[in-house]
């Protein structure tokens, strides 16, 4: 984006539209510890929308000097509160750069910045460690972008503010100029041209040909005139406000009698060559209108306020009557009269030109009057400027109204005025009446009455004001951990002047102290009461007293039961009804809390009577349930039966075991196999054979062993038949008999 140059007629002639870089006044000092704002007043830009797609800051020169330039922030804001920090931040690395200057340019992030060799293209203290030297590139602003000013007006206060925090004592700074360019600067006022004001504005008269008519006047200036550098300075000549002609000085000697004014004008000394020439038609208004357009013919600036200028013919002899009071003289062209007569006196006129006066001159004699006044004590005799306050004889000489002493004279008689005193108190917002008037304050007043006698009388009151302020801060809300709150009112002013009073639902006095216990909710309302001289003032004020009495319902199964099957049980709880905000805790058959158990389970290895407490944390209300815990760990109850012998006889035996039908039977042999699962069961080897019985019920078990004997031997001969062998001997069957 680049500024753009348009053309622009004015009047009878045209010139070309420059876009100007905005000056400024110099210098502005930059103060160490502080911060200083410059504003830029921009006027007359025809595009000024900064949203729009052609406007925008193209933008900002900055030269200044400074000592400490690591310390120092920048930062530029638009009329519309958009602010971009050109320069920053305040870094924390110490440093000086005594005799830097810098007269850079600060330009927009989607143009190429050149920055001073060797540092980087975005401002930035902590990183561009800048030496003392001169610097002339063009840099990225420290925060944001000049693209960053797109909305709200380009016309208005543009702000520039400085702020220095050095870390050594005596760092500054000087700013010497500050430029402004904006992307569109059609119409934009940046003509810095200031015609200035007169010292003296007051019209000048004179006389045809009078030595006062050469003028060579100077401007005066509020502030800062204009930089001769770029500006140059000259007057404007009218006559009835038609431009007639430019001139540093003007000699109006030789013109004839009319109104003539003086404009100072201050114009770019380029554009010199741009003025209007006089042409009979322009007038000095119309100029000052159109270098104050937004498309002026050149870059100046006319006076407002014109030096007026008056030239009279010589006057003609004139005729002067006048009546003076008697001892007084008259004075005319330095001439006294003090005795009534014809008089011819040649003087010069007003405006300086020669005349002859006739003065006819006569006396008027003083007038006197006589009074006897009385007045009220306190009261004032006022004759013109003379103020009497006491009795006595008096005279006063005055100016009549026709100009001449006026004596007045007399006797004055003050009258005495009663007084009394009064102690009122009433109570704040009240007011007391005391002669026509109302006393709010506390404080002493002089008051005055009227008394038959026509005199005020004076009454000194001492007002007293009472202001008791009740004060009762909000109190907690009762529940089950606050069955009863306190309300307390004493804080209430003043402290310890006060009674108290408590009432209830229906006016009904609770208490009369500053506190009051109370355990049922509802408003409550309190006063404090201040009594001085038969006075009572009362400050009422309410408070409403809450109550949270939300009770959580738990319930668990009433029983649960240990066996040998289920070692450990999970006794759990639920709220009848969601409610939260609840905590649980457990208690076991001896009253005692068991430790770490908040949740609404718990699981237990030990029988006995468990109980549930769940509590509201806000309220403080709780429930409980119980739950009986029981033990089943018998065994069943089994015999595996009598010992046995296995023998020639008997080679085998069955075992009957004794036990509950519903249990489970397992019979295992001495080396570990199993042999049957019933009570009864055959077995054929000698042994140990142990039967193992489960309860279903309860999943504990019983063992019982039973020993299987033999007493059958293998034969140590053979023999034809049968050998059997016995217990202690043995024989041989033959024929089926023992022998």
């Amino acid at each position: 984006m680049r500024p753009i140059y348009l053309c622009a007629l004015f009047l009878t002639f045209s010139v070309l539209l420059r876009a100007q870089q905005c000056r400024f006044v110099p210098p502005v000092y930059i103060p160490a510890n502080d911060s200083i704002s410059y504003t830029l007043d921009v006027l007359g830009a025809l595009s000024d929308d900064l949203s729009t797609a052609s406007q925008g800051v193209c933008e900002v020169k900055l030269d200044f000097v400074h000592n400490a330039i690591f310390d120092f922030e920048v930062w530029l804001t638009s009329p519309s509160g958009q602010t971009v920090q050109l320069i920053g931040p305040n870094s924390t690395v110490p440093g000086n750069t005594f005799g830097g200057s810098w007269n850079i340019r600060f330009v927009p992030c989607l143009e190429t910045a050149q920055p001073d060799a060797p540092f980087q293209a975005r401002w930035d203290n902590q990183i561009n460690r800048f030496t003392p030297k001169n610097y002339t590139g063009s840099y990225y602003p420290f925060a944001g972008c000049l693209e960053d000013f797109n909305t709200g007006p380009v016309n208005g206060a543009w702000v520039l503010q400085m702020k220095f925090s050095p870390t050594a004592i005596g760092f500054r700074g000087l700013l010497r100029n500050f430029e402004l360019t904006f992307c569109d600067e059609l119409g934009r006022n940046c003509c810095f041209a200031d015609a200035g004001r007169l010292a003296d504005p007051a019209p000048q008269t004179a006389c045809e040909g009078d030595s006062a008519l050469v003028f060579a006047l100077t401007p005066a200036y509020s502030s800062a005139a204009p930089d001769t550098a770029y500006y140059a300075y000259t007057w404007a000549l009218g006559r009835d406000s038609v431009l007639l002609n430019y001139a540093d000085s003007f000699d109006l000697r030789a013109f004839p009698r009319g109104n003539y004014q003086l404009c100072g004008l201050s114009y770019d000394k380029t554009e010199r060559d741009s003025f209007p020439m006089p042409n009979g038609l322009l007038r000095l208004d119309s100029l000052r209108s159109a270098l104050n357009s937004p498309t002026p013919p050149f870059c100046g600036r006319l006076m407002d306020t014109c030096l007026a200028v008056q030239i009279f013919p010589p006057a003609d002899t004139g005729r002067v009557v006048v009546s003076i009071c008697a001892g007084d003289s008259v004075a005319v062209a330095g001439q006294f009269f003090s005795s009534p007569g014809t008089f011819f006196v040649n003087t010069t006129s007003a405006v300086g030109c020669d005349s002859t006066v006739q003065l006819n001159l006569s006396f008027r004699p003083p007038s006197r009057t006589i009074i006897n006044p009385s007045i009220c004590e306190g009261d004032s005799l006022v004759i013109g400027p003379f103020v009497h306050k006491t009795s006595g004889l008096f005279i006063d000489t005055l100016r009549g109204v026709d100009g001449c002493d006026s004596i007045v004279s007399g006797n004055l008689t003050v009258l005495p005025a009663p007084s009394d005193s009064v102690t009122q108190v009433i109570c704040q917002g009240a007011f007391y009446s005391l002669g026509g008037q109302q006393f709010r304050n506390a404080g002493d007043y002089v008051v005055r009455v009227s008394a038959p006698s026509g005199c005020d009388s004076i009454i000194y009151l001492k007002l007293v004001t009472l202001f008791p302020r009740a004060q009762v801060p909000d109190p907690p809300v009762l529940s089950c951990d606050f069955p009863e709150v306190i309300l307390d009112g004493s804080a209430s002013q003043p402290a310890g002047s006060l009674r108290y009073r408590w009432e209830g639902a229906g006016g009904v006095v609770l208490g009369t102290q500053s506190t009051l216990a109370v355990n049922q909710p509802g408003r409550y309302v309190f006063q404090a009461i201040q009594e001085e001289d038969g006075r009572t003032c009362v400050s009422q004020t309410s408070v409403t007293v809450a109550q949270n009495n939300t009770t959580p319902q738990v319930e668990a199964d009433s029983v649960a039961t240990l066996t040998c099957a289920l070692p450990q049980v999970r006794l759990t709880s639920r709220l009848v009804q969601a409610v939260s905000d609840v905590s649980f805790s457990w208690m076991d058959s001896n009253g005692a809390f068991l430790p770490g158990d908040t949740l609404p389970e718990l699981d237990v290895l030990v029988p006995g009577n468990y109980t549930v407490i769940a509590r509201h944390r806000i309220s403080g209300c709780r429930d409980t349930a119980q739950v009986l815990v029981q033990i089943d760990t018998v065994a069943p109850a089994i015999s595996a039966g009598m010992d046995t012998t296995l023998d020639c006889r008997n080679p085998s035996v069955v075992l009957i075991a004794q036990g509950p039908a519903n249990a489970g039977y397992v019979w295992t042999a001495s080396n570990g196999d199993t042999v049957g699962v019933t009570l009864a069961i055959p077995v054929s080897a000698p042994g140990a054979y142990t039967l193992e019985a489960v309860d279903p019920a309860n999943g504990c078990r019983a063992a019982d062993i039973v020993s299987v004997g033999s007493r059958i031997f293998q034969p140590l001969i053979s023999l034809s038949g049968e050998i059997c062998l016995w217990a202690g001997f043995f024989g041989y069957r033959s024929n089926g008999r023992p022998r």
